[in-house]
Parts: structure tokens; C-alpha cells; sequence
């Protein structure tokens, strides 16, 4: 087995290293070698002269209000870098669309803060009076579950108001997002966005959320909005991370976002979504361990910079299964 792209430039130590590498050695080369050693020997070549992309890091997300907190055990567990831990070193959390849900992600982040993870954050819809169906949530007429084009400066003091929040709960974040899955018209909270109103928004209003901004987030890395906003030199000059999701496809590189200088991060995934949550046990056997160390490849070989998966604790799959 001959591997030529498998150095990473790294601008920084990276904490994930060390624990993730046993992750998906455990899942990827410990089948394969029980499975041929006693055919033949396998030789692999690493080529110390081939830098690639820089790594970021690696995450996963705590959507307070929608699940209960990590306990302590729990963020130790994730975020650490001893035997036995994870050791992610980004955490993703939902920017609310009431303020008086923000205090709900403060515990865990400034735990995580402190063993030094990055946090960002991602809306999934913004305020309900901002919004043409007036509800947090969609799944209706499309025409409807949009930004009002008179709310783009009241949204961008929204997201402004969140990173301030938490920065004086000691929680400085390291980026936040315009939108969760703008092509997805979820019944659950969300909002739709075309790429001529991100790039209107991240062109406009970009610069006054406080910190890095992350853009677009498409459901499966659709690259239609990132393209408006990176050809546009304004709103390009705003963005700093081109973000997206690979549900239902396989992760490629994408040279805009490199010619521009931007990283490409992967911001949320999980494996399948089945209900009754039991249905979920594919997680925690070796197809889901196989399948999810796949994922892994495919978007660091496609070049991207950072790997968030969905819950780090979840009701029908916990933390200690990952490991």
C-alpha cells in the first residue's frame, strides 16, 4: 500500500493528533491487517517532502437546549489528550434565536475554552419576527422561510450579540456562521438563503459579527453559494471559512476557495439518521466505525481543513462509544 498524500502542514501542535490517530487506526488498519497479514506484507511509503493542506483541527458539536449538557467526565473524555481520550480540539455550538438561550451554551464551552479548543458557532435560523413566515421554524412555503431583505442588518447585530455574550462569559469564539443548511427547508428551525442573498448579507454585513465568518454551510457541500460569494470581491474579502456538510455525497477538492486563500472546512456529518433512535446501532459496530473513518479520508484527502462531526454526546450514541 503506497500512501503519497499522507503529510499534513500543520501551522500549530495538533491536540487531535495523538487520540484521533488510534481512533482510525483501530478503525482502518487493524481489519486490514488481521484480515491479509498472514498473505502478504504490505509496505507503505510516506513522503516527508509532500506538504499538503494545513489541518485545523477536528470536532464535533453540543447543541444545548436540544440535549443535555456534557458532564464533566464527558468533555474530558472528548477534549483531552490522555490515554483513552479523543481529543478534539473544536467544538460547534447553535447560536439561539432567542437571546435568552444563550447563556445554555456558556458551561461546556468554557470548559473546552480552557483546555484550548476553538469554538464556533452555527444559526440554524434566526429570529422569528426577522423572518417573512414569522417562526424559527420551516418546512412550508419556501418563499416564506427567509430573511427579511430589511433584517439583514438586524440579523448581522443578532450574530454580533452572540459572539459578545460569550466573549464576556469567557468564551471568545473563534467564527460563527451565517446559516445552517441554507438549501435545506427544514421543518425544524431554519431559513432558506439563495446565493445572491448570502453574498448580499456576507458582503453588507460580514465585517460586523465580531469574529471570523463562516459561509455557506450547504447541506451536501453544494458549491453554488460559495461560488457567489468568493466571485464577488467584496463579500470575499469578509468571508474567512468556506463551511459545508457531506450529507449524500463523496467530499472533492475545491480550488476557488484555495485560489481565494480561504480554508474549506467540514462542519457537520454523522452516518445515518434513523428513527427510532435504536436504529442508530450501525454507530457503534464496525460498519459505522468503517464508514465514519471513510468520511474522515475523504475530506482530508479532498483537501478540506477541519472535520466537525454531529453530537459529541448524543441520546442514542455516547461519547465513550467513539472512542
Amino acid at each position: 500500500m503506497k500512501m503519497g498524500r499522507c503529510i499534513m502542514k500543520s501551522r500549530r501542535r495538533l491536540r487531535p493528533g495523538r487520540a484521533l490517530t488510534r481512533m482510525v487506526w483501530r478503525a482502518v488498519f487493524l481489519p486490514s491487517m488481521l484480515l491479509h497479514s498472514f498473505t502478504y506484507a504490505q509496505e507503505a511509503l510516506i513522503y516527508l517532502d509532500s506538504l499538503q493542506q494545513v489541518i485545523s483541527g477536528f470536532g464535533a458539536a453540543n447543541i444545548r437546549a436540544w440535549r443535555p449538557d456534557m458532564t464533566v467526565s464527558e468533555i474530558q473524555k472528548a477534549f483531552g489528550t490522555g490515554p483513552g481520550q479523543v481529543g478534539l480540539n473544536i467544538l460547534r455550538l447553535r447560536v439561539p434565536p432567542e437571546a435568552a438561550e444563550f447563556a445554555l451554551n456558556v458551561p461546556t464551552a468554557q470548559s473546552a475554552h480552557a483546555m484550548g479548543v476553538k469554538i464556533i458557532a452555527s444559526p440554524w435560523s434566526p429570529p422569528a419576527w426577522m423572518k417573512k413566515n414569522n417562526n424559527v421554524n420551516g418546512g412550508g412555503d419556501p418563499n416564506l422561510n427567509r430573511l427579511y431583505d430589511t433584517s439583514y442588518a438586524s440579523y448581522a447585530a443578532h450574530l454580533k450579540s452572540f459572539v459578545d455574550f460569550m466573549a464576556s462569559s469567557g468564551v471568545p469564539l473563534y467564527a460563527i456562521s451565517v446559516q445552517n443548511e441554507p438549501d435545506w427547508n427544514a421543518s425544524y428551525e431554519s431559513c432558506l438563503w439563495n446565493a445572491s442573498e448570502m453574498t448580499k448579507f456576507v458582503k453588507e454585513q460580514g465585517k460586523k459579527v465580531g469574529t471570523r465568518l463562516i459561509a455557506p454551510e450547504s447541506l451536501g457541500f453544494n458549491p453554488t453559494i460559495a461560488n457567489a460569494i468568493l466571485n464577488d470581491s467584496a463579500a470575499a474579502a469578509n468571508l474567512d471559512i468556506v463551511g459545508g456538510h457531506i450529507y449524500g455525497v463523496t467530499p472533492s477538492g475545491y480550488p476557488l476557495a484555495a485560489e481565494k486563500g480561504k480554508e474549506v472546512w467540514m462542519t457537520e456529518y454523522l452516518i445515518n439518521s434513523g428513527n427510532p433512535p435504536s436504529n442508530f446501532s450501525i454507530d457503534t459496530g464496525w460498519t459505522g466505525g468503517l464508514q465514519t473513518a471513510k468520511s474522515i479520508h475523504d475530506v482530508m484527502n479532498a483537501g478540506m481543513n477541519a472535520y466537525i462531526w454531529w453530537y459529541i454526546v448524543r441520546y442514542y450514541w455516547t461519547v465513550t462509544m467513539i472512542v
